[in-house]
């Protein structure tokens, strides 16, 4: 895969079309080159000239996707912009472009995307969690280990997910979705809590 920095004009029209047809149908269901194609304006056949499959265009457009959702945190944490508790910021964040973009979200988590994931995505997916033990460091006592720190860190990134993983994929059993919000939130400074408290976890 080519990195976002030297994608052809029409690859980068691909992709964001992808990504429309996405939010719009809230996943990768009925989405094909085809649908693609005909939204950017061309022949299905010419997306070959650009993704060798459907799955390599989505992992294009995963990555596209992560791209935003990191700009759209990091715009957030702007201390320019805003001010008040980090920790809450990021979630905030992370919950408004996740439960704004349902389709996104499943395809980052949910969706079934054959072959490896490629290098760009791989790391963007380590830049989001390193910015997950980033911002629960700030939350935990200064003399705590890098050890502690990545292990709280991949407690509550595990417990956030699986929480927005519910919302979005039973959305028919949410009845307040801002009750939910706050709820999940609640419970994370919770875990972060009875974690900072805990003793290092075992080697």
């Amino acid at each position: 895969m080519n990195s976002p920095d030297d994608r052809h004009p029409m690859s980068v029209h691909l992709i964001r079309e992808t990504l429309k047809l996405i939010d719009e149908k809230g996943g990768c269901k009925g989405v094909n080159l085809r649908r693609v194609a005909e939204r950017a304006g061309c022949a299905h056949t010419n997306t070959y000239n650009y993704f060798d499959s459907l799955d390599g265009l989505l992992w294009a457009a995963m990555d596209e996707s992560l791209a935003r959702l990191e700009a759209f945190v990091n715009e957030a944490l702007n201390p320019e912009q805003v001010s008040g508790n980090p920790l809450r910021i990021f979630l905030d964040a992370q919950l408004d472009y996740s439960l704004n973009h349902p389709g996104q979200y499943r395809l980052f988590w949910m969706e079934p995307l054959k072959g490896a994931a490629p290098g760009n995505v791989l790391s963007s997916l380590e830049r989001m969690r390193v910015m997950w033990v980033r911002m629960i460091a700030g939350s935990v006592p200064a003399t705590s280990s890098n050890e502690k720190m990545r292990w709280a860190g991949q407690l509550v990134h595990g417990y956030f997910h699986g929480e927005i993983c519910k919302v979005i994929g039973r959305s028919a059993f949410v009845a307040n979705v801002e009750a939910e919000r706050d709820r999940i939130v609640r419970n994370v400074f919770s875990l972060v809590s009875l974690i900072a408290d805990s003793p290092d976890p075992p080697s």
